[in-house]
């Protein structure tokens, strides 16, 4: 069963190189914001696609037409909606075709605790993004299980409040987000895929992409495929605490695969995170275990970052403080692109700390450069007013820093095949020396304490 919010427009006339249906009486609010009373479009948009925000949708056989400003600017591919003249206005020949357009806002507002919503699909809704997402869990204890989300305007699903949980749920071709949540207490994400979605072009930040979770305490991001979604991954901000990545495929995504900003207390594991902008980055954040992950950067592997925000909140500032502490990789597969020039960053946006006090440890992990000298450096690392220090070998970074003594390097040919599994006898001989799992990330993993491998146990997500 399909909930569709696109109907379709018949009664075509061809105008000069375009094709015109009269009566359009349909007319959505253009204001880009999370705020009802507000318009922040200098903030979400930018020139890639200047009308990401308005959320009319035109689709010939299935194919979306991309929006414009006038209808002296339509061409093939292109519609404009005049608003005025009650006209809607595509550049491609309709005859014979089937064209829908959105003609409704939204699809679900579920405000019944308790409620499970199951087996069907949501697409197409003109959700604008005041409404916060094409279907919204707003209150405890709400399950989504085997739902297609996909091509509404702006988000697909958003949830607050607590208890929450999504299970083989399918987010794609969303305009801006596959799935957001703020504010949610014991949030599950489970074997679900969210792939292609910002749609829209909407800016990277604060927003868009597959999956951005804030102000989460206790989330479970479990077993799921996050794919090709134009901007992040997953990414947890804005005081997140409790939080775990676990077991996901993460790959081919715009910017960061894997983000964790002024949180605390996450535990990222057993994933292939691949073909991303960044691998991993963690951003004005503590407490973070990075285990047994193979990861990749198309520019860098893995970004550790520091800037100017503090705490503002008194009740959190001694535990979600928003400073860089205790951040440990162990076990992780770590594969560099020949062309970044720093593939493993620590840097501080003002220019103040050394890499050193940013409370990184690095070790037991094996790292995969094409030749010693590609990428030409092995690491960079924060050095205060100068910027940053790079390093061209391991042995001169671990001399340096005191890291990765007990791991290794591995050059030449390549140790993660096509299907992201690393090579048997990189895995059989990894040539470094392991970690033994501490008991709570192999329980979140789901092997037995102290059990040692590189990289993941499990194979990727299909």
């Amino acid at each position: 069963m399909w909930f569709d919010g696109s109907s379709p427009v018949t009664g075509w006339t061809k105008s000069g190189s375009t094709w015109v249906a009269n009566g359009w009486t349909h007319v959505f609010d253009h204001r880009i914001s999370f705020n009802a009373n507000a318009d922040e479009t200098n903030r979400f948009v930018d020139s890639r696609n200047p009308l990401a925000g308005y959320p009319d949708q035109v689709w010939i056989n299935d194919v979306p037409l991309r929006q414009v400003a006038s209808a002296s600017t339509v061409t093939p591919g292109t519609f404009y909606v005049d608003e005025v003249g009650k006209r809607l206005v595509i550049g491609s020949d309709p005859s014979g075709k089937k064209v829908a357009a959105s003609t409704i806002a939204r699809a679900f507002k579920v405000q019944g605790k308790g409620t499970t919503l199951r087996g069907f699909g949501v697409q197409r809704y003109a959700t604008t993004l005041n409404m916060m997402g094409t279907v919204t869990a707003e209150v405890d204890g709400i399950t989504l299980e085997n739902l297609v989300v996909r091509d509404n305007a702006t988000v697909g699903i958003y949830t607050w409040n607590d208890n929450q949980t999504m299970r083989k749920v399918t987010a794609t071709g969303n305009g801006m987000l596959g799935i957001g949540a703020n504010g949610t207490d014991n949030l599950v994400i489970a074997d679900s895929l969210v792939s292609g979605n910002n749609t829209q072009m909407f800016k990277p930040a604060p927003v868009s992409g597959g999956m951005k979770l804030s102000g989460i305490n206790g989330a479970r991001v479990l077993d799921n495929v996050v794919s090709d979604n134009d901007s992040a991954g997953i990414w947890f901000d804005v005081s997140s605490y409790d939080v775990q990545v676990i077991g996901n495929r993460v790959t081919d995504n715009t910017t960061t695969g894997v983000q964790v900003e002024i949180s605390e207390k996450a535990t990222i594991a057993d994933n292939y995170i691949s073909g991303n902008d960044f691998g991993v980055q963690i951003s004005n954040s503590g407490t973070v275990k990075v285990w047994n992950n193979t990861i990749d950067g198309v520019k860098r592997a893995i970004a550790i970052t520091h800037d100017a925000r503090r705490q503002g909140n008194s009740a959190l500032a001694a535990s979600i403080p928003w400073t860089l502490r205790d951040i440990t990789f162990r076990n992780n597969a770590i594969s560099y692109s020949a062309s970044g020039s720093c593939p493993i960053l620590t840097q501080d946006y003002e220019s103040k700390m050394l890499g050193n006090s940013f409370g990184v440890s690095l070790n037991n992990n094996v790292y995969h450069r094409q030749s010693v000298s590609a990428p030409s450096n092995f690491a960079c690392w924060a050095n205060g007013a100068s910027g940053t220090r790079s390093f061209k070998t391991m042995a001169d970074f671990s001399s340096f820093t005191g890291n990765d003594t007990r791991s290794a390097e591995w050059n030449g040919a390549a140790i993660v095949g096509s299907d992201l599994m690393l090579r048997a006898d990189v895995v059989a001989s990894p040539r470094a020396t392991l970690a033994g799992l501490p008991t709570d990330v192999a329980t979140a993993v789901g092997v037995k304490a102290g059990s040692t491998r590189l990289g993941p146990f499990s194979e990727p997500r299909r």
